[in-house]
């Protein structure tokens, strides 16, 4: 059935910040380098060994080289960055959003941005089984599997506290919505239910993207992976289940019974000659012993073979 979906706040009603690339972002290399030498060269100036005759001729460094030195040193280290393949750093300064880097290797970058690491690899969530209400009012537990990855960083650290828990409670949100909408089994009606996995998966795959799209995140999949009755009404329906079994079965050996008894009957028929006739009340008599017979193992056989003779002789 048609759900209405409530509209989604777009992502600028929840925060206006989106993603953008950092700069300034330097090779890491040239920094380390710069960092060595102007570290060497403070360290030679600042000790002057007297291994080297000329070197204590040399007038004495002014503090202010010796503190430019030291001040180069600080912000080349400050600065370094290492960023592994599959995250993100975004930046802050004063808590003002400076842009996100995604370039992997060693870096620098502004040595006074706080930095916020954000993992942006294909992960997925698998948590234990959530509870939710059917259309008709049963308590059932659903099991999902969602494939998702943060697409925008910003909107990520920014827009909500924790990315991770906002998706774990839209996930109980939309799976109970989607619950809502169908019953888990229908018993003795034909009928779409929440069995249809592909069907589940579409829908709850829509709705938690909807949800999760301001935060920054993107959602590939949703999986059914398990659905089960809560324990509290689990033995009540096992034994409605049951009994819809033993039903349709019955029903089914019933046809088949008669099926077989009519074939029984017409062959019979037709190798004594008799036409193909409508069956008369004797041979209805026959047919209800010889269903009874295939029905029940215990049935008397001899009791409707006996009487096979007698019939056949009284309708000729």
């Amino acid at each position: 059935p048609a759900v209405p979906r409530r509209r989604v706040p777009r992502a600028g009603a929840v925060s206006e910040v989106r993603e953008f690339r950092a700069r300034p972002v330097l090779p890491g290399t040239l920094a380390l380098y710069c960092a060595v030498l102007c570290g060497g060269a403070l360290a030679v100036l600042a000790t002057r060994p007297r291994a080297v005759g000329r070197w204590t001729d040399l007038p004495a460094p002014s503090p202010a080289l010796l503190t430019g030195l030291a001040a180069v040193v600080l912000l080349a280290a400050a600065g370094l960055l290492r960023n592994g393949e599959g995250h993100a750093v975004v930046l802050t300064r004063w808590g003002r959003y400076r842009g996100t880097v995604r370039r992997t290797g060693l870096l620098w970058v502004n040595p006074f941005a706080r930095r916020h690491r954000v993992d942006v690899r294909l992960r997925h969530f698998q948590g234990e089984a959530l509870p939710a209400v059917d259309r008709v009012g049963h308590p059932v537990l659903v099991g999902l599997l969602i494939v998702w990855r943060v697409k925008d960083t910003a909107r990520a650290v920014f827009a909500v506290d924790d990315h991770e828990e906002f998706l774990r409670e839209q996930a109980a949100a939309s799976m109970a919505e989607v619950a809502s909408t169908l019953p888990c089994d229908r018993f003795g009606t034909p009928g779409p239910t929440l069995r249809d996995g592909t069907w589940f998966g579409e829908e709850a795959t829509g709705r938690l993207a909807a949800e999760t799209a301001p935060a920054g995140l993107e959602v590939y999949s949703v999986q059914q992976l398990s659905l089960d009755y809560a324990t509290e009404v689990a033995d009540a329906i096992h034994r409605l289940r049951s009994a819809e079994l033993n039903a349709q079965l019955r029903t089914t050996v019933i046809g088949d019974a008669v099926d077989i008894a009519r074939a029984a009957l017409d062959r019979i028929r037709a190798d004594e000659g008799d036409g193909e006739d409508a069956p008369s009340g004797q041979d209805a008599e026959f047919l209800r012993l010889l269903v009874l017979s295939l029905l029940s193992p215990s049935a008397n056989l001899k009791e409707w073979g006996n009487q096979w003779p007698e019939h056949r002789s009284s309708s000729n």
